[in-house]
């Protein structure tokens, strides 16, 4: 097992060697994750790749990663952190033909120009592995947003004002409501 290598490299020959790579790899170096990240990216992502030839004409790579990234929390704003673990496994592919000949149960990775680059594979993993929507997972560290906060604010004066509810001044639709109801007439 040796460290990632940084240039472009042939997965089917690294298939015919059987060739794994096991290491660490910093966020920072990751340009399109990293417009993502709130803060610094320090860090790295943890990954394990292994290739391997199961048949005469097969080739394949398997690999697994594992991180920690600060996402800007979609309720406040500030840092969410989210770990980050995933799992893959790849039929190498040269073309489009050979893509649609996998079964449903497979996952091809189309090799252009024969190279690939790791780096940007484990990026493009780590991308795919993000959540959707990142929050806090735990609410208590959200604060939610200054807009919310404000808002908060506002509902509490309207509620509690020298002790007293405040009359809601659309209590007087409600009435009207029950009035118009079809048949009522």
């Amino acid at each position: 097992m040796s460290g990632l290598p940084l240039q472009l490299v042939d997965p089917f020959r690294q298939a015919s060697l059987g060739a794994e790579y096991e290491g660490e790899f910093p966020l920072e170096r990751m340009s399109r994750l990293r417009d993502l990240l709130v803060g610094e990216p320090g860090g790295s992502v943890r990954y394990r790749l292994r290739f391997s030839q199961p048949g005469s004409r097969r080739h394949r790579l398997e690999g697994e990663l594992e991180t920690t990234v600060a996402l800007p929390c979609q309720r406040c704003f500030r840092p969410s952190r989210h770990e980050v673990e995933t799992r893959f496994a790849f039929e190498l592919v040269e073309s489009e033909t050979e893509l649609g000949l996998l079964d449903e149960t497979q996952e091809g990775l189309l090799v252009e120009n024969e190279r690939i680059s790791l780096p940007q594979l484990l990026e493009d993993e780590i991308l795919l592995a993000l959540p959707v929507i990142a929050v806090h997972a735990d609410v208590s560290e959200c604060r939610g947003s200054d807009w919310q906060q404000w808002m908060d604010a506002e509902q509490a004066k309207d509620v509690v004002e020298d002790g007293e509810q405040q009359e809601n001044p659309f209590a007087a639709l409600a009435g009207l409501k029950g009035e118009s109801k079809p048949g009522n007439d």
